[in-house]
């Protein structure tokens, strides 16, 4: 199997997921919520993504390499992992952008006290 047909494949397998089962993103973080409780360690969306690319690559050892499915597994799950990992940095910035803006003093003009004001 060349390169090229692993990647559409993965690409494909990942849409037709998609249409499923939904957001990758809503779906790790629902296994990874669970593993966290489950385990009583931090488990991230990404991780999930991580252990699953472990679990194929364990199959390939098994195989010898020769489970193709696991290869195109692989690729997509290394896909959805990118992309997941992009929304977990983009909700831990909204977070942070929003605790920025809630603790900022709006209505009170800040006024640089460090230098003496001259008068005119």
């Amino acid at each position: 199997m060349k390169k090229e047909d692993v990647l559409r494949l993965a690409f494909q397998t990942v849409e037709q997921r998609g249409d499923t089962y939904g957001s990758p993103y809503e779906n790790f973080k629902k296994v990874a919520d669970m593993l966290t409780a489950y385990l009583g360690v931090d488990v991230q969306p990404h991780d999930v993504c991580v252990i699953e690319i472990i679990q194929k690559i364990v199959r390939l050892q098994t195989s010898n390499g020769l489970h193709g499915d696991s290869w195109i597994d692989i690729a997509g799950y290394a896909g959805i992992g990118a992309e997941v990992a992009y929304e977990e940095e983009k909700e831990s910035i909204s977070i942070k952008e929003f605790l920025r803006k809630s603790f900022r003093m709006e209505d009170s003009p800040s006024q640089d006290t460090s230098k003496p004001q001259s008068k005119a």
